[in-house]
């Protein structure tokens, strides 16, 4: 039996996109990319199919509660699919990309300081 599941979290967007494209120069694609609302997160699985899931969060304590409590994680508590390269290209191009982000039924928020 291996490991299920470990979770790493970034400073910022900056940091969890720094592994990615490491990662993606080796041929290595995350299994699973998700705005789940509270984070945005990528897991990875080895050979022997650990899970590590490499992600940020969006939202303070409080106001990631508050969602999770709401209509929207009740009607969806996984999240939505997001394509990784596109947010590290607009990000490396410095563009906004707080709507890349965020699900399609939350307010995309300044990040957490």
């Amino acid at each position: 039996m291996g490991v299920h599941h470990v979770a790493y979290t970034w400073a910022d967007l900056s940091g969890l996109l720094d592994p990615y494209r490491r990662l993606r120069e080796m041929s290595i694609q995350p299994v699973v990319k998700l705005r789940h609302g509270p984070t945005l997160s990528m897991y990875y699985e080895d050979p022997d199919g650990n899970r590590s899931e490499f992600q940020i969060d969006l939202l303070k304590a409080d106001d990631a509660n508050a969602f999770m409590k709401g209509p929207a994680f009740a009607a969806n508590p996984i999240g939505e699919s997001f394509d990784p390269d596109e947010l590290l290209a607009k990000f490396q191009a410095g563009e906004d990309v707080l709507e890349l982000l965020f699900r399609s039924d939350q307010p995309a928020v300044p990040l957490p300081a």
